[in-house]
């Protein structure tokens, strides 16, 4: 196979971009970010799909989004190819997802569809998308610890050590051992026809014991229904009596309201009776009273008695203030009298007193000294009052007049008086006073008078909304009853019919229950029959299935025997390439199981490959893909791809590897990309062809 032209209508950076190949080695190189990665992506979402993105929000992760063009429409291009002497166009579209994606293979000379564009990797390079990326697709560090993909290549070589054909029968046989075997069983044991058969005996066997014992119980539950029906019955019963009852209570209930009504209503019709008769006499007491204020006494007159009655008693008091002057002024006229006399008394006693000094002795000289001393004193005050004669005129002009004032005041209080039929003011006042009290008591009847009126109105009112059904007739049950309240009656029906509710459900669940115990129950005799066949069946089945286990086994075992055949031509090629390579400095090299390398050192010890600098660990990984390719295909290798795939061998090497590239017979087609143009100029063999990015 040989891909001969690339054309890309729009993938990530690339857009309108075309590039020719030639058989053997082609050079590709460019700065970063030139394209070179994003060409290789390509050629494997051509050849392989391009994956589902799923929910996946790193871009590194999803193809289809990191390399859907920003400035066209157009997503997608054409490989030009041949494989076989004839050649190809394989032409696709991507779109949203990958259902979206469409694809054509056409036949490069008529343009006409040349099969089906699915699995076109597989059709044309023999290999799954993991395969080729393990063997035609070379990196630098990339994918040598993963195991992805290995057992592709070693069940591939191991059909081509049986039987020369990678497409030998050892897979179909293996799937169809494994469909075989996990048809009868799968791998959980939770599911295939040996599982449904035990899922199904275990069911006949839960029936059968639900049977027996359903025999047992059937009496025990037939003979609850029968009492269940008898309580249900007694419950129906109670519930009629019992309503029965509340009809007469509720009747009587009725009874008793309109008997209250009627007693009510009557109770009305007497109060407003007596509240009439209440009226009737207010409005009577009202008339008297009225007429008795009607000769009531002039305010004016009252006012008058009033001022009267002050000014009589200020007269009072000036008549006996007067009194009490002129009286005074009497006194003052005798006291002067006496004066004269003391007078006389007090020269006598001084004469004594002088006298005495010549008659008596001292002490007594003294005595008779002070007597007339006090005499004299107590004559001089007297003496030093005035004359009397005016001030007592004046005393009894004032008596006079105050006489006058009181005589008249009382001549106006007693003719205020006879004008009321009256002795005196007291009786006047006592008069007054009874006629303001009859005042009031109008007021007051009046108000009793209003009172009345509305009870009587609203007693109207409350007798008119009681109505009375005086032709409706009770029965003699309902008014001679005197058991319990509708309340209670109403309380006790509910809880009959809850009781009653749920024994009815019980019994109609259990009857149901019998129903299918005795109708659609199978006999024990038929369910034990069943068991036994397919306990016949169960038998059957797991002997094929340990068959088919065992056969499994065996055609593993062989098959694992015989991949180790195709390993010392593998390791033979492998070697032959790395010393080539590395000048036949190392000549001991093996894969393992799984292509795990480990190589002889210069101390003919034997060491795993990682323990190699990168640049010859790289070309031992070369040789490794590429003799897997030499075991597989022979000359008739797919095109090899390599990306930077020599980025840390040396230069010499690097020269070497170039030319070992170049002029190998067993590889049709090299395209190796690199983005350092130095490495580019070291591969200075005619023989390739160099394309600059």
């Amino acid at each position: 196979m040989r891909i001969d032209k690339i054309e890309i209508d729009g993938f990530g950076k690339l857009n309108n971009f075309s590039i020719e190949l030639s058989s053997g080695f082609n050079l590709i190189f460019g700065e970063n970010e030139s394209g070179k990665s994003t060409l290789c992506d390509f050629l494997l979402c051509m050849f392989y799909d391009m994956p589902n993105d799923g929910k996946r929000l790193d871009l590194s992760e999803s193809l289809r989004r990191k390399y859907k063009p920003w400035n066209s429409e157009n997503f997608g291009g054409r490989v030009f190819f041949s494989h076989e002497g004839k050649d190809y166009i394989l032409e696709k579209s991507f779109g949203k997802t990958k259902q979206s994606d469409r694809a054509k293979l056409l036949d490069a000379l008529s343009w006409d569809e040349a099969g089906s564009a699915e699995n076109v990797g597989e059709r044309f390079f023999g290999l799954g998308r993991e395969g080729f990326l393990k063997t035609l697709y070379i990196t630098a560090l990339g994918e040598k610890t993963k195991d992805s993909g290995n057992e592709e290549l070693l069940t591939k070589l191991s059909n081509l050590e049986t039987g020369g054909d990678e497409e030998v029968s050892y897979i179909n046989i293996k799937n169809a051992l494994e469909k075989e075997q996990f048809s009868i069983l799968t791998k959980t044991e939770k599911g295939g026809k040996l599982y449904t058969l035990k899922e199904k005996l275990n069911q006949l066997a839960t029936e059968r014991a639900a049977v027996a014992q359903s025999l047992e119980k059937y009496k025990e539950e037939e003979a609850r229904a029968v009492l269940l029906k008898s309580e249900i019955t007694k419950l129906q019963n109670g519930i009629k009596d019992e309503e029965k009852v509340q009809k007469i209570a509720i009747e009587h209930e009725s009874f008793i309201a309109e008997k209250n009504k009627a007693e009510t209503r009557k109770i009305i019709s007497d109060r407003i009776e007596s509240e009439l008769l209440k009226l009737s006499e207010l409005k009577e007491s009202k008339e008297k009273t009225s007429e008795e204020l009607s000769k009531k006494i002039n305010s004016e007159d009252i006012d008058n008695a009033k001022i009267l009655e002050k000014q009589l008693v200020i007269f009072e008091n000036k008549e006996f203030e007067a009194k009490e002057k002129l009286e005074s002024f009497k006194d003052t006229k005798k006291a002067r009298k006496l004066t004269t006399k003391i007078l006389v008394s007090a020269v006598f006693v001084a004469t004594v007193f002088v006298l005495s000094f010549f008659v008596f002795d001292i002490l007594t000289s003294v005595i008779v000294g002070l007597a007339a001393a006090i005499l004299s004193a107590l004559a001089t005050y007297l003496s030093s009052k005035k004359d009397g004669h005016n001030d007592i005129a004046q005393a009894e002009n004032e008596l006079l007049k105050a006489h006058e004032n009181l005589s008249r005041t009382n001549k106006e209080i007693d003719a205020l008086c006879q004008k009321y039929g009256q002795e005196n003011l007291n009786s006047f006042f006592d008069l007054a006073a009874s006629e303001k009290e009859r005042g009031e008591a109008l007021v007051k009847i009046e108000a009793q008078i209003a009172k009345s009126e509305a009870e009587i109105e609203i007693l109207k009112k409350n007798e008119a909304e009681i109505s009375v059904s005086e032709n409706k007739e009770f029965s003699k049950e309902a008014i001679a009853y005197s058991g319990e309240n509708t309340e209670i009656i109403a309380k006790k029906i509910n809880e009959l019919k809850t009781r009653h509710d749920a024994l009815n459900e019980e019994y109609y669940a259990l009857t149901l229950k019998l129903a299918r115990q005795t109708g659609g129950v199978r006999d024990i005799s038929e369910i034990e029959s069943e068991m036994l066949i397919l306990k016949s069946e169960i038998d059957e089945l797991e002997k094929r299935h340990k068959a088919l286990k065992k056969a499994s086994l065996w055609l593993e075992k062989a098959h694992n025997e015989i991949k180790q055949n195709f390993a010392p031509r593998l390791n033979k090629k492998i070697t032959e390439i790395f010393s080539r390579l590395t000048l036949s400095k190392y000549d001991g090299v093996r894969a393992g199981e799984n292509f795990n390398l480990n190589y002889k050192n210069e101390k003919n010890e034997i060491v795993e490959a990682s323990f190699l600098s990168g640049g010859t660990n790289d070309l031992l990984y070369i040789a490794l893909k590429l003799a897997t390719l030499s075991v597989l295909f022979g000359e008739n290798t797919a095109p090899v791809i390599l990306d930077d795939a020599l980025l840390q061998v040396d230069d010499k090497r690097l020269s070497i590897a170039a030319d070992f590239l170049a002029e190998s017979t067993e590889i049709s087609q090299v395209i190796y990309f690199t983005c350092h143009k130095s490495m580019a100029s070291l591969f200075d063999n005619e023989k390739i062809n160099k394309i600059e990015l």
